[in-house]
């Protein structure tokens, strides 16, 4: 009981009374007594993916799935991945590191009884902990998405003051980070890597805005050309329990993201595994004597060029025997970074989230530049040594973001607190 007095407190620090009610008789409406409305809520969406051949991503409570374990395991061969989001839907921000690991534990355990992919995590309400990505790590993650990046959003007009003040408000829960270069895309942390998740969502569009429905397209389409030329990774949520107001919405953004194969639509699992491979291409060049150089790329299937600093290659092969390229150039210079074996693993592996060709050497000879940097980067030191490779007046190689031909990343993600009103009505019980 206290729990459930801790967590209205919150709420109405964010809410108003009446806004509360509106949502408890939201939460009836999507939920019911039974399960019947969630699950037909879930099949229909499955049934878009599928039409669509888009895979999804849907972080889910272990409570819920330890009580409906059937329905998961259905639906996760139907082009839903589901991602742990804690075994109730708590704050753990607010819980000493044991507990969470104990719960963090728990529902891997969960998970991996009935059979679902325990890869993934999303913390509940985005809220992380000061240690966050350090205790998904020792309990085995290999991504998180519970970071938020804050996509501008002008208000619109004649907007209520008391909607706009809502929005405000949610907002800045999520302690998000607003748009920046470079800052709406995967990130290595350790051996995990954290996805970002972009806002506004739909609980922020149709409930604290109150927007219409040609307005909410107008803006999710302005996030996909943003997306596109800024060649970011898109998350976007649709919570499942909204599924009849976004059903159409959601066709027509899939539909509008696959015009010139622009986005690349995957789920949060396939994401993280392309980051990291990507991330860790490596590169191995052959002199081949009047300035031909060879170089050889090892590194995921889709794999391409962004650029070639200084220089236009003869010839840029696919192999048919393994992943990767192999591209061949006229240089009097490697089109490559140098790297002392000295150097730390965060140097290795930020050189090869930006997508630039290095490889390790013990002499500067034959290369455009050498960098040795044996302690952790810093983003200050990030920045110096992207201004530096930039600056230089020699060939570079360096590969694209994403799989070619796509241009961005889009994933659709939506949580799942519960299935009927009594796993919504759980999270008051804590663990």
């Amino acid at each position: 009981m206290r729990n459930c007095f801790s967590f209205l407190r919150e709420r109405l620090s964010i809410r108003s009374e009446s806004g509360i009610t509106r949502r408890l008789y939201s939460i009836f409406q999507s939920y019911g007594w039974t399960t019947e409305n969630f699950r037909r809520n879930l099949e229909s969406l499955a049934d878009l993916l599928e039409e669509l051949e888009a895979p999804a991503t849907f972080p889910v409570t272990a409570s819920a799935v330890a009580r409906h374990p059937a329905l998961f395991g259905r639906l996760q061969k139907r082009n839903m991945e589901f991602a742990v989001h804690g075994y109730r839907h708590i704050d753990y921000s607010r819980l000493p590191r044991e507990k969470s690991l104990a719960l963090l534990t728990r529902s891997r355990e969960v998970f991996r009884r009935y059979g679902l992919c325990d890869s993934g995590f999303r913390y509940p309400f985005l809220r992380k902990p000061a240690l966050g990505a350090g205790l998904l790590e020792s309990c085995g993650f290999l991504w998180d998405s519970s970071e938020v990046v804050s996509w501008p959003l002008q208000r619109p007009e004649a907007l209520e003051n008391k909607h706009w003040n809502d929005y405000l408000q949610i907002l800045g829960t999520y302690d998000p980070e607003e748009l920046k270069p470079g800052n709406c895309l995967p990130r290595l942390k350790g051996r995990m890597v954290e996805i970002p998740v972009s806002m506004p969502d739909d609980d922020i569009l149709f409930e604290r805005l109150k927007l219409p429905d040609r307005l909410i397209r107008a803006i999710w389409e302005q996030i996909l050309t943003a997306a596109c030329l800024q060649g970011v990774s898109l998350v976007i949520q649709f919570h499942p329990e909204r599924w009849p107001l976004f059903k159409q919405l959601l066709r027509h953004l899939i539909r509008r993201a696959r015009e010139g194969r622009e986005a690349w639509i995957c789920n949060l699992s396939q994401m993280s595994e392309w980051w990291r491979r990507r991330s860790f291409c490596t590169w191995k060049t052959e002199y081949r004597g009047a300035g031909l150089n060879r170089v050889v790329v090892n590194g995921p299937a889709g794999l391409a060029l962004l650029g070639s600093m200084g220089m236009q290659p003869e010839t840029v092969e696919t192999s048919s025997r393994r992943d990767g390229l192999t591209v061949t150039c006229r240089t009097r210079l490697k089109p490559v970074i140098g790297v002392s074996p000295q150097s730390s693993e965060s140097l290795f592996s930020f050189l090869g989230e930006e997508g630039w060709a290095w490889e390790r050497t013990e002499t500067p000879e034959g290369y455009p530049v050498v960098i040795r940097h044996p302690g952790a980067l810093t983003p200050e030191d990030k920045r110096r040594l992207l201004s530096r490779i930039r600056a230089l007046k020699a060939p570079l190689l360096k590969v694209q973001l994403w799989p070619a031909p796509h241009r961005y990343a889009l994933a659709v993600s939506g949580d799942i607190d519960g299935i009927d009103f009594w796993d919504y009505m759980g999270r008051f019980y804590g663990s």
